[in-house]
């Protein structure tokens, strides 16, 4: 008698990848000083931002570096970041160190910020900011722009369940009802892992994730092959 396949047999999902050469990328870091001259964070702060970056992007072969530490007294006015004005202000600082600025400041309107991706390379307003009491993947996240990401958040995730249409197939497997993903999760409960979408999250796509533009649903650039710059400098 011939064996009879279990149902389940048909589905045969696989997983899309990529192998990568591991690349590493330095930060050099500011930390500004109040009118006391009482440093934002310490040195060990910084390096616990970095450590965590590094876990959050071994997934796509990238590592971090601490390269330089500057303690910044003479800018007192930029220890609290309360405008976008005074964000530029610092990030204008230093330019072309061959690697990433992160400034570390005691206070912001937002825990922690980059400056626009569409300036280019060399510009000397490039640079990020991360303040005192970020949580730790903050920094994860504006690395992400660094690297050319986008906003996750900035779009609706739209109605309904996970599906290869909303995922593209890259960030799929298998074929009709056989990814990866249970098929009763909520595609937005997907969106909320991805590092792009909020400063708390770990994961980055292999390719784009898709949202919504009024009515119409298109791609964002959150993951390892939608543009995704692996050596990022400012």
């Amino acid at each position: 008698m011939s064996a009879r396949l279990h149902p389940a047999s048909a589905y045969k999902p696989h997983i899309f990848g990529k192998v990568l050469t591991s690349t590493t990328v330095p930060i050099h870091a500011f930390i500004i000083c109040d009118s006391n001259g009482v440093a934002a964070v310490s040195e060990n702060t910084v390096a616990a931002w970095i450590a965590d970056a590094n876990r959050i992007y071994r997934q796509v072969a990238m590592t971090f570096t601490l390269a330089s530490v500057q303690i910044v007294t003479n800018r007192t006015d930029w220890f609290d970041i309360d405008s976008d004005v005074r964000f530029y202000n610092i990030t204008s600082y230093t330019n072309m160190t061959g690697g990433l600025e992160l400034y570390c400041v005691g206070g912001m309107y937002v825990p922690g910020l980059h400056s626009d991706m569409r300036l280019a390379y060399g510009d000397a307003m490039r640079g990020m900011a991360v303040r005192a009491d970020a949580d730790l993947p903050v920094l994860s996240h504006e690395i992400g722009h660094a690297c050319g990401l986008s906003n996750m958040y900035e779009y609706d995730a739209g109605e309904g369940l996970v599906s290869e249409e909303k995922t593209y197939p890259l960030n799929w497997s298998g074929g009709e009802k056989t990814g990866y993903y249970a098929q009763t999760l909520a595609y937005r409960e997907l969106t909320y892992r991805v590092i792009m979408h909020n400063h708390n999250q770990t994961d980055i796509p292999l390719y784009y994730l898709s949202g919504m533009y009024e009515s119409l649903r298109v791609p964002i650039s959150v993951g390892l092959q939608s543009n995704m710059n692996r050596q990022p400098a400012h």
